[in-house]
């Protein structure tokens, strides 16, 4: 379960990830993934504060290997464009 928002028009992507099931987590691993690649999203930033195991380490794992980078507080991670910077 995650709560995605997103604003039309703005180039950012935030994903809470709350709890992980298989399949509905891999769907929402190989989306995530989908938009690391678009030219429409610049940003996403995933929190896993409210994150649950079993799953959160292993998505925090998956999120760092392909490129996320952790954010201070080592809650959310964050993936940015190399258009931004």
């Amino acid at each position: 379960m995650a709560l995605i928002d997103y604003l039309d028009g703005f180039p950012c992507l935030w994903a809470t990830l709350l709890a992980f099931d298989g399949e509905q987590t891999a769907k929402l691993l190989k989306a995530l993934d989908g938009c690391r690649g678009s030219q429409k999203v610049d940003e996403i930033e995933c929190c896993l504060r409210h994150a649950l195991e079993p799953g959160r380490s292993l998505v925090f794992d998956w999120l760092a290997e392909v490129g996320f980078a952790y954010r201070e507080d080592g809650q959310w991670l964050i993936r940015r464009s190399p258009r931004v910077g």
